[in-house]
C-alpha cells in the first residue's frame, strides 16, 4: 500500500518541507503508509517562531499538506512549538507510535513538552492522530 500525499499549490515553506519530509518517508518504505488508514482527521502544526502554520488532513488513504496561515483552531489535534522542536519529532524513536521513552531522544521530545517547549493540544482524544503524523514523519528507522 502507498500513501498519497498532496501539498497546496501555494504551500508556504514548511508546508512545503514536512510535506517533503513525508513524501520522501513514505516513498522510502511503502509500509508506513498503513498508518494512514488507522484514523482520519485534521492536525495543525503552529511553528511559533515562524509565525506559519500547517495543516495536515489525513483521510484515510493520504495526507493533504496546506498553509494554513494562523487558523488552526477547526484541527482535531495541534502542535506548537518552534520549528526545530516539531522538526525534532521527525529523530524520535517510536514506540507503539509515540516517542521512545527508553531512548534519550525520546526523553528529550517527551521533556521538551513537560517543559512547555512543545505544546499537544487535543489528547487524548488526538491520540490516533498523533501516531499518523508520528509515523508518516519518522525517518527513524
Amino acid at each position: 500500500m502507498t500513501g498519497t500525499v498532496t501539498v497546496d499549490a501555494d504551500p508556504g515553506s514548511f508546508a512545503q518541507m514536512i510535506g517533503g519530509l513525508i513524501d520522501a518517508n513514505l516513498r522510502a518504505d511503502p509500509a508506513k503508509a498503513r498508518v494512514l488508514t488507522r484514523t482520519t482527521g485534521r492536525v495543525a502544526l503552529d511553528i511559533t517562531d515562524r509565525m506559519e502554520a500547517v495543516e495536515l488532513h489525513v483521510d484515510g488513504i493520504g495526507i493533504t499538506v496546506s498553509h494554513a496561515g494562523r487558523q488552526t483552531e477547526a484541527a482535531e489535534l495541534r502542535i506548537v512549538g518552534t520549528a526545530d522542536a516539531i522538526m525534532g519529532l521527525s529523530t524520535v524513536p517510536l514506540r507503539f507510535g509515540l516517542p521512545d521513552l527508553l531512548s534519550s531522544s525520546g526523553r528529550r521530545v517527551t521533556g521538551r513538552w513537560a517543559s512547555g517547549g512543545l505544546e499537544i493540544h487535543g489528547l487524548p482524544q488526538g491520540t490516533a492522530l498523533l501516531r499518523v503524523v508520528l509515523g508518516v514523519i519518522s525517518v527513524v528507522a
